[in-house]
């Protein structure tokens, strides 16, 4: 009971609280490997044995069968030659004209009278001669007529007194009414007094009526044979009347489901006066049946299966024994196999756990070429690369921060600059100095188109706006050295684009160009759905270093007046669009630098929106 209560609920002990959980059977590999061995391995072996013993008892039972079936047929045909004889040495008894004659004879039989006792002594011998010659010499064989003498192969102390006892027995009856036709009868010698025959002999019995030319009866023919000289398979134990069947094979003779010979309680408990003709097994008992046509009688034996079948029987439990043992054997040795092979599983799958609850430092310690190590090894391939990911994109996310507050300073100093000149442009305007409120309107502008911080994504044409504005600021500095020349056709002008992109690099083109007149231009077109912008401009060129370079004290500085490094542009542009995007920076032989912008080319504001999530 302990054990099954185990199997129904497993417990375990969390903050002095027991939590009972009803086990999730056949879940883990371990379990299915070890129904899967019972079912497909033990089961199939335990029904071939259980199918072989079926099959061996059927043909078993068909041998014995057939063999009892040939027995029977032998013996059948002993009975009907017995029978045969029988009914010839009647044959030769009711034909015979001295027999005839004398028991025809009107008169008593009187021993003085010679020539009467001779023929009484003829009939005797013919008798005996008969029976000697046609059957067994422990045949019995007697005439009767109905006068009260009796002619038999025995020597009888008290004639009349037999001949009484004689007439009181059934078959006698039945003869005189049978009108000459074979009259078939067990009985018994109680009534022949022979100091030689044991009383209660059971005796196979014709009795025949003797019949005058008129057809009137004259006497009785009587042929008795022992059952044992017709049946040697009958013994004394045959007509006892047992309380339980028999341990061995029976005999039984029955007549219209009449039982004439045999165990009475065993035909009873069988019930063999029901048989059909398909019945061949019945209560343990092999059936069979045969007629003896002669005598119109049924022999049947009744063979009990235990004994022939008990050692089988007795053969599959052992078998079934063994290998129930061998099968608990290799059930121990699979499992600890099995065991053997899911330890690296579990240790994967406790690594696994814990890589699911964060800890990207857990490695699954699994040795061996086989597929589970393999597929360790791949799993701490991929946890490793998963951690340097993560690494990636903390440092990713780190100077993506940077960036924005950077952002967010360039935001905050020109925040309060707005506000104060927007109250110099109505000063300016009012004192009637127009040109200065035009200059302090494209200030205003520039500034809140940096301080518009909601949309860190614009389109194109609104980042050139406000590069002209910003140009147009720079030339009050310049004294109008400053030209920004936009050759962008008309279809990319509403493509998506990251705001203050562009600005640095024309300020950088401002300070380092170092030339008068300071020509700027800007070029737009697609290569293979990117959209690529270029600055360049007719200045000196750049003193500073591609961005592409690796070493890290050559990377570019800030610009003066956005505060926003080109490295951090470059930065933003790959980190928004990925590796493949970003500057390219080009110096001419004699003069200029080129920078190029390389995006994605996409169109609307939105669909930039979308993009910047890979």
């Amino acid at each position: 009971m302990a054990a099954v209560t185990q199997l129904l609920f497993l417990y375990s002990k969390d903050d002095e609280q027991v939590k009972w959980k009803i086990p999730r059977l056949l879940f883990s590999i371990r379990d299915k490997l070890l129904l899967s061995f019972v079912i497909f391995i033990m089961l199939p072996i335990l029904i071939t044995v259980m199918v072989y013993y079926e099959a061996s008892k059927e043909l078993l039972v068909h041998e014995i069968n057939q063999t009892n079936a040939e027995v029977l047929g032998k013996i059948t045909d002993r009975m009907n030659t017995t029978a045969e004889r029988i009914v010839k040495a009647s044959h030769l008894i009711v034909n015979d004209p001295d027999i005839v004659d004398l028991i025809r004879n009107d008169r008593d039989i009187e021993i003085n009278d010679y020539s009467t006792l001779q023929k009484f002594m003829g009939v005797n011998r013919k008798i005996t001669n008969i029976r000697d010659f046609l059957l067994e010499s422990e045949a019995y064989v007697a005439v009767f007529d109905f006068k009260g003498h009796m002619y038999a192969t025995w020597t009888s102390r008290n004639a009349a007194r037999s001949y009484q006892e004689f007439q009181k027995e059934f078959w006698f009856q039945q003869a005189q009414t049978a009108q000459g036709t074979p009259n078939w009868q067990v009985a018994y010698t109680n009534s022949i007094e022979n100091d030689y025959v044991p009383q209660r002999t059971q005796l196979l019995v014709m009795t025949r009526l003797i019949k005058s030319d008129a057809g009137t009866g004259q006497g009785i023919v009587f042929i008795g044979v022992p059952i044992q000289a017709v049946l040697p398979e009958f013994s004394a134990r045959e007509d006892r009347t047992d309380p339980a069947p028999a341990a061995s094979s029976q005999l039984f003779l029955q007549l219209d489901g009449s039982l004439m010979l045999g165990s009475k309680d065993v035909f009873d408990h069988l019930s063999l006066d029901a048989l059909d003709q398909n019945t061949t097994e019945k209560a343990g008992y092999l059936i069979n049946k045969s007629v003896v046509k002669q005598l119109g009688w049924e022999l049947i034996r009744a063979t009990p299966q235990q004994p022939f079948t008990g050692q089988l029987q007795a053969l599959r439990n052992k078998s079934i024994l063994w290998l129930t043992l061998l099968c608990l054997f290799f059930c121990v040795v699979f499992i600890l196999v099995m065991l053997k092979l899911i330890q690296p599983i579990k240790i994967l799958h406790r690594s696994m756990v814990k890589v699911g609850n964060g800890d990207f430092t857990s490695i699954a310690d699994i040795r061996g070429n086989d597929e589970i190590a393999m597929l360790g090894h791949k799993f701490n391939a991929m946890v490793l690369n998963l951690r340097k990911l993560i690494e990636r994109l903390s440092e990713e996310q780190r100077r993506k921060e940077e960036a924005r507050f950077q952002a967010l300073q360039a935001q905050v100093k020109p925040h309060f600059l707005f506000n104060t000149l927007n109250s110099i442009k109505w000063t300016a305007r009012l004192s009637g100095a127009e040109h200065v409120s035009q200059m302090i309107t494209s200030l205003g502008k520039l500034l809140s188109y940096a301080m518009n911080h909601d949309r860190e994504v614009t389109i194109l044409k609104e980042e050139l706006d406000f590069l002209q504005s910003y140009v147009n600021l720079q030339n009050v500095r310049f004294n109008n050295e400053v030209s920004l020349d936009i050759r962008v056709p008309e279809e990319l002008l509403a493509s998506s684009f990251l705001k203050f992109t562009l600005q640095p690099l024309v300020e950088n083109s401002i300070i380092h160009g170092h030339r008068s007149p300071l020509r700027i231009t800007i070029e737009a077109y697609t290569e293979r759905g990117d959209l690529l912008i270029v600055v360049k401009d007719n200045g000196i060129g750049s003193p500073q270093r591609p961005p592409s370079e690796p070493v890290e004290d050559q990377r570019l500085t800030s610009s003066k007046f956005s505060g926003i490094g080109l490295n951090n542009i470059n930065d933003r542009l790959k980190m928004h669009f990925g590796e493949a995007y970003g500057l390219t920076f080009e110096r001419g032989e004699t003069e200029g630098v080129a920078v190029t912008v390389r995006i994605p080319c996409l169109r609307g504001d939105s669909q930039h929106d979308k993009g910047t999530d890979r």
